[in-house]
C-alpha cells in the first residue's frame, strides 16, 4: 500500500511536470516567435532609416552642387571638407582635389580667404559680408563678398567653419566707373 501510494504520487508528479514542460515549451516557442518578430521589425526600421539617411545625403549634395554662391567648409583642424562647383570656379581651383587637404594649401593663391577662415575659427564668431580682393589673373574673381560662420556640434564645441561667397567683381568695376564719372564732372 505504501509502495502503491508512492508510485501514484510519483506518476501524478510526472504528469504535472510533463504538463509544465509542455506549457513551458509553448511559452518558449511563443517567446522565440516574439523575439524573432521584434528582430525583424528592428531590421526593417534600420533599413528604412538607412534609406532616409541616403535620401537626405543626396538632397544635401544636390543643394550644395546647385547653390549659386560659393561654399567652402573647413573642419576644426583646418582641413577642407567641401568646396562646391561655384566655389571652385570663383577660387580658380579647377579640377584640383580640395577635400581632405589643408585650407592654407588649397587657398594658397587666395590668402585673404584663408585668413578669413582662420579669423572665424579663432574668434568663434560669424563674419558677415566682408569684401576681399584677390590677386587678379583674369581667370578668377578679383573681388569676393564673403560671410563665414563657425559650425558647432551638438555639445556646442566648434567643429569648423562654413564660408559662403559671391563674385563682386562686376559691382566693384561698376562702382569704379561711377566714381570716375563723378570725378570728371
Amino acid at each position: 500500500v505504501l509502495f502503491r501510494s508512492a508510485l501514484l504520487r510519483f506518476l501524478a508528479a510526472a504528469r504535472q511536470t510533463r504538463g509544465r514542460l509542455r506549457e513551458s515549451g509553448m511559452e518558449t516557442a511563443f517567446l522565440s516567435a516574439a523575439l524573432q518578430d521584434a528582430v525583424t521589425r528592428l531590421k526593417e526600421q534600420e533599413r528604412a532609416m538607412a534609406m532616409r539617411a541616403e535620401a537626405s545625403e543626396r538632397i544635401a549634395d544636390d543643394i550644395i552642387a546647385n547653390l549659386t554662391a560659393g561654399l567652402l567648409m573647413v573642419d576644426r583642424h583646418g582641413v577642407v571638407q567641401i568646396v562646391n562647383p561655384v566655389g571652385r570656379r570663383l577660387l580658380g581651383l579647377g579640377d584640383v582635389a580640395a577635400a581632405g587637404r589643408p585650407h592654407r594649401e588649397v587657398l594658397a593663391h587666395a590668402p585673404s580667404v584663408a585668413a578669413l577662415v582662420e579669423e572665424c575659427m579663432a574668434a568663434g564668431q560669424p563674419i558677415i559680408r566682408r569684401a576681399i580682393e584677390l590677386p587678379s589673373d583674369g581667370r578668377v574673381a578679383s573681388h569676393l563678398g564673403l560671410s563665414a560662420s563657425p559650425l558647432r556640434g551638438e555639445e556646442g564645441s566648434q567643429q569648423g567653419v562654413i564660408c559662403l561667397f559671391t563674385d563682386l567683381s562686376s559691382i566693384v568695376a561698376l562702382e569704379e566707373q561711377v566714381r570716375l564719372k563723378d570725378r570728371d564732372r
